[in-house]
This record gives C-alpha cells, sequence and structure tokens, in this order.
C-alpha cells in the first residue's frame, strides 16, 4: 500500500487554485480513496492561493486527507503556527528534515530575527 498526494501546487493554473484544490477534494474524500491514504500537497504559507487551498481541501475532504504537504517551508515554526490558525481545533505537526534542509533550504549568511512583544 502506499500513499499518494494529489497536487495543488504544481497541477493548478495560475488564479485556477482554488478550483483546482475543489476538485482534489472530491477524490481525496470520495470512496476510491477508501484506506485514507491520499494526501495533498499546497503552496507554501506564503503563497497567495495558500490559505485558500487548506480550507477547501480541509472542508472537502476533512478527516479523509492522510497528509497535508506544505512546500518549501523555510522556518517551520512560524509555518506551524500559521498552519495551525488557519484549522483551529485541528492537531498541527510540521517535520523539518535534514534533508529539506539541504534541498529547500536558501544557503546565504547568518540572520537573526527579533520579535517585539
Amino acid at each position: 500500500m502506499v500513499d499518494i498526494a494529489c497536487d495543488c501546487e504544481d497541477g493548478a493554473a495560475i488564479g485556477s487554485e482554488r478550483a483546482h484544490a475543489a476538485v482534489m477534494a472530491g477524490l481525496i474524500g470520495s470512496d476510491g480513496n477508501r484506506f485514507s491514504r491520499v494526501g495533498a500537497r499546497v503552496h507554501d504559507v506564503h503563497h497567495p492561493a495558500w490559505q485558500g487551498e487548506v480550507d477547501v481541501l480541509l472542508d472537502g475532504a476533512g478527516d479523509r486527507i492522510a497528509q497535508l504537504v506544505i512546500q518549501r517551508v523555510e522556518h517551520a515554526a512560524f509555518d506551524a503556527v500559521l498552519l495551525a490558525r488557519a484549522v483551529p481545533g485541528r492537531p498541527v505537526h510540521v517535520r523539518w528534515r535534514r534533508a529539506d534542509e539541504l534541498s529547500w533550504s536558501p544557503f546565504g549568511s547568518a540572520m537573526a530575527v527579533e520579535l517585539g512583544v
């Protein structure tokens, strides 16, 4: 048995992301996903279509989604907060592996972040 991910990031035409996510939600929520092993890959949290894709997928497929893959997670802690705020009441787990770091992270000089409270 394998997991399958529907691709909202590379699969949708520009401007049609929400409609494309609705098609993916229909497939994930269908009887064809009888083992609930189908997930979705969405745009990163900084893309304008991200929130709409997540809303449509969770509203349309809910608990049938095996995984939700977010691309180019640069700051996992910040992205986890954004994701948790987008799906209140649902558990959120963001995993940033060393392989992800070496594959997606931009290489550059060190930086510091100052947060004002």
